[in-house]
């Protein structure tokens, strides 16, 4: 019996493995960067729609489809499809909601739920939205400065493992060759 017969069957069942899970790992980091991307954009969201309302006067409603039209991000993709419901007749309410649940991104989930709660309340859309800015720009803030945090770690610990032995190498190898060849007189 050949001993090389196994290797073949790994290989062929690591490449069905792995033709089966990178597909998904893929989509799961597309799926991340975009959250991600509309996660950043909020904050300017937010002041566009707060822009829209004191600047024009008009209800949330028309400020919410008008940045959608005018704007490029994901954000505006995702609002955009939802005043298409609300025109196709979908309770606003409920399209917004559905916005935020696709994109799974729970600080818009909260965004669309402070705004229906200022309006049924009569109180300032505006100030939901510059507090909302407000708030994800802070979170943001502290996630920048937690990875900033992380890299410093993580460069550190490379350094530790790959530069403290090179340098022991580097200076103490020719130490010792001295030690060897010097005082113990040993001879190569």
């Amino acid at each position: 019996l050949d001993q090389s017969w196994p290797f073949p069957i790994l290989l062929l069942a690591a490449a069905v493995v792995l033709g089966y899970m990178l597909p998904w790992w893929d989509l799961r980091q597309k799926a991340e960067t975009r959250k991600r991307r509309i996660y950043i954009e909020i904050p300017m969201f937010c002041v566009q729609v707060a822009n829209q309302i004191m600047a024009k006067g008009v209800t949330v409603g028309a400020a919410l489809r008008d940045v959608a039209r005018e704007g490029r991000g994901e954000i505006h993709q995702e609002f955009r499809q939802a005043m298409t419901a609300i025109d196709l007749g979908a309770p606003r309410e409920q399209a917004l909601a559905e916005a935020a649940e696709r994109c799974g991104v729970q600080a818009l989930h909260d965004l669309v739920e402070m705004l229906q709660n200022a309006e049924e309340a009569g109180s300032g859309a505006v100030s939901v939205l510059l507090q909302e800015d407000r708030n994800v720009t802070a979170r943001l803030t502290f996630e920048i400065e937690a990875a900033k945090g992380r890299a410093v770690v993580q460069g550190t610990a490379t350094a530790i493992l790959f530069g403290i032995p090179a340098i022991l190498v580097v200076f103490m190898l020719p130490a010792l060759w001295r030690l060897l060849v010097d005082v113990m007189h040993i001879k190569f």
